[in-house]
Order: C-alpha cells, then sequence, then structure tokens
C-alpha cells in the first residue's frame, strides 16, 4: 500500500481495474492495531473498522469470524480460517473509482465505518468529478487530519 500512488490503476475483480483518486488515510509512521485475517493461505492487514464484504454483506475487520467467506477476484469463494489482533506501522486507505480494491487476490471494501457507506459515496462524489477532470482535489486534507472535524459531522457506519 505505501508504493501505492494517486493515479494507479489497481485489481477489484478478474479481469476488472480502477484508478486511485485519493487516498482518506496515508501515513507511513503511525503504529495501530491492526487486524490479520488469513484466507486460502493469503493474509490482509488492516483497521478494525475497514469493511470486508463477507458472502455480499459489508463486515467491519473486527467482526469476521472463522469460517466467514471471502470473495476472490477470480469470483469464488474463500474460508477465513485465522483472525487476529496485530499491531503495525502505516495506515492507508486509498479510495478507488470502484469502491472495491483487490489485496493479495482478496476483495476489499476501499470504505470504514468512520462514515456511513452511503454517505461516503455521496461525499466522494465531489473528489471523483474533480479528479475526472485533472483538477485539484482540495477536500483530501480533511480527511488526512487525524481526528478531523469533518469526520465527526458524518453518521458512522456499522458492524
Amino acid at each position: 500500500m505505501e508504493d501505492l500512488r494517486i493515479g494507479d490503476s489497481v485489481r477489484v475483480g478478474a479481469d476488472q481495474f480502477s484508478e486511485v483518486y485519493m487516498f482518506t488515510h496515508q501515513n507511513a509512521d503511525v503504529v495501530t492495531s491492526m487486524i490479520r485475517v488469513e484466507a486460502g493461505g493469503r493474509a490482509l492487514e488492516l483497521s478494525p473498522t475497514h469493511y470486508i464484504p463477507v458472502e455480499g454483506v459489508l463486515k467491519t475487520a473486527k467482526t469476521v469470524q472463522v469460517g466467514d467467506l471471502l470473495d476472490e477476484v477470480n469470483g469464488t469463494a474463500v474460508e477465513i480460517n485465522s483472525v487476529q489482533l496485530v499491531e503495525k506501522r502505516g495506515l492507508y486507505n486509498p479510495q478507488t473509482m470502484d469502491g472495491r480494491i483487490a489485496v493479495n487476490g482478496l476483495i476489499l471494501s476501499t470504505f470504514t465505518k468512520t462514515v456511513h457507506p452511503i454517505v461516503a459515496k455521496v461525499l466522494l462524489l465531489v473528489p471523483k468529478m474533480l479528479y475526472n477532470l485533472g483538477l485539484p482535489n482540495p477536500f483530501a486534507r480533511l480527511f488526512l487530519m487525524d481526528n478531523s472535524f469533518a469526520s465527526k459531522l458524518v453518521p458512522r457506519g456499522f458492524d
């Protein structure tokens, strides 16, 4: 994630790619608690409030359980066989035009519990439009500030 840049195209499905148009977190120095999810011989490390599609329903990483099924990029489901709390350096959340991102062959949402996904989609329409027009995104700084005032104004997501 630390090498990902705005404008990069990332896998979001079997034959689907989507551009990264902004980051809502991009901090290489922060040390934070993460959830390590292992499924099908692959591992993901993500914030406890990051959403993962589990059998078609968004769940936060902290609520997934061994036995839950995750979607692989090839369209098949793979069972979670381990969930652990770990400490990691670096916190990144790239936003893609699609709202999904594949990590280690598994499909994730780009949304977190910080903002309800429906509200996030609406709020991110302007940054997406600015990106498509090749214009700077003055709103990105609002998201990148820890505990930003803007993030306190919007409805929270769900577990």
